[in-house]
């Protein structure tokens, strides 16, 4: 396994082309059906380096309005992420179900700053649905 991932995008119909070119992507080579009246859109990406880690970051400076989730790499776990309003959350996942994870010390203790990061991400996550029209 190496330091590259396979990952899914949403984001607005609108929107999708500034991503792709956030993201460092040849738009036409990217193949996306869109229906009639759709407002979201959905696409992959494979061979991602690092989880284009920078490039969110990028997009999310941007504002672009989107989330996402990437398989894991060769030295990072699967993850969850959404950009809102300029900012961007990232949550490790379980890297089945996409569930994020909280990490839980040997003495049943649990991560203050995982739960925080966890409980931001899926409120930005539920805005931006909303946002998108969901």
């Amino acid at each position: 396994m190496g330091d590259r991932c396979y990952m899914d995008f949403y984001c607005r119909v609108e929107d999708k082309n500034r991503l792709l070119e956030a993201l460092g992507e040849n738009k036409s080579e990217i193949e996306v059906e869109i229906a009639p009246g759709e407002r979201q859109v959905a696409f992959s990406l494979s061979e991602c380096n690092y989880a284009l880690y920078s490039e969110l970051h990028e997009a999310a400076e941007q504002g672009i309005n989107f989330f996402g989730d990437h398989s894991p790499g060769g030295s990072y776990p699967a993850g969850s992420f959404v950009s809102y309003r300029g900012k961007l959350f990232l949550v490790d996942t379980d890297g089945e179900n996409n569930c994020p994870v909280i990490k839980v010390y040997s003495n049943g203790k649990f991560d203050k700053e995982t739960l925080k990061g966890v409980r931001q991400y899926w409120k930005k996550y539920h805005a931006v649905k909303k946002w998108m029209g969901e």
